[in-house]
């Protein structure tokens, strides 16, 4: 089960945090080598159609959180941008 949480952070913490997230997500939903694999069953003499259904519903799988990271990574950074606006606006009231 996934759940999504927020939390704050100082903005020049940000793109550190960042970097984390990406690289964590990457690394747990990596999907190179599962291609690899599936396109190595394929090529094998023993062919399974239903292997290969399972590790393509796996490789979406993986793909699907890939994706909801890089939204919310997406999210994050406009975010930070409207609060770059916000502080270059403040400071050109002052």
């Amino acid at each position: 089960m996934r759940i999504r949480y927020f939390y704050t952070s100082d903005l020049d913490k940000v793109p550190k945090r960042i970097k984390y997230h990406l690289k964590s997500c990457f690394e747990e939903n990596n999907v190179y080598g599962d291609f690899q694999k599936l396109i190595g069953e394929a090529e094998d003499g023993v062919f399974n159609p239903i292997k290969m259904q399972k590790d393509i519903e796996n490789i979406r799988q993986k793909m699907i959180r890939l994706d909801a990271s890089l939204e919310e990574t997406s999210q994050l950074l406009t975010a930070c941008q409207e609060a770059e606006l916000q502080k270059a606006s403040q400071e050109g009231n002052d």
